[in-house]
């Protein structure tokens, strides 16, 4: 919850300065390639967590890494998350950022959930009727659950498409 709290506050800052700056999308870029970075290597992700290292070597340590990879902007929130310890936050940071990112574009991010995969081009007409029908721009993210005996099922926020075969028998 206080971490909910604590990310939803520092993505809210950033993307404040992105939305002024004009830099929304460069700067989810550049949080995403930290994310990434740190994922991928587990000594600087050791290196970044650890509560004993100091926040000047951290970001010593971080500035070697991204050297001319990230902005000001982003070695300045960097700084800050540091200096006050939130470094344990940033993943959650990046998904309130992207979260407040794609509502201003308009994104929203829909499970479809079938017992085969779905083909590309069944998954854009579905994509393609969802966006119409909601007047926005719907990501659409594939699960394989076997359970299904047939069709899809489309969980969007907190809504729930149901066109699988067991809820068509079900109606019959």
């Amino acid at each position: 919850m206080i971490g909910d709290a604590v990310a939803r506050r520092y993505s809210q800052a950033l993307f404040a300065i992105g939305r002024e700056r004009g830099t929304v999308d460069q700067l989810q870029q550049e949080l995403q390639l930290i994310h990434e970075t740190l994922a991928a290597d587990a000594g600087l992700q050791r290196l970044v967590l650890h509560k004993l290292i100091s926040p000047e070597r951290k970001l010593e340590a971080l500035d070697k890494v991204f050297q001319g990879r990230i902005s000001g902007t982003v070695r300045a929130f960097l700084q800050i998350m540091l200096k006050r310890r939130r470094e344990a936050h940033l993943p959650a940071i990046l998904a309130a950022f992207r979260q407040a990112a794609d509502e201003a574009r308009k994104v929203v991010e829909a499970e479809v959930r079938s017992a085969v995969p779905v083909d590309g081009r069944q998954l854009e007409d579905l994509a393609g009727r969802f966006n119409r029908a909601l007047g926005m721009t719907v990501r659409l993210k594939q699960v394989i659950d076997p359970d299904l005996l047939g069709g899809v099922v489309v969980k969007l926020g907190d809504r729930l498409y149901d066109g699988s075969v067991r809820s068509r028998l079900v109606r019959l």
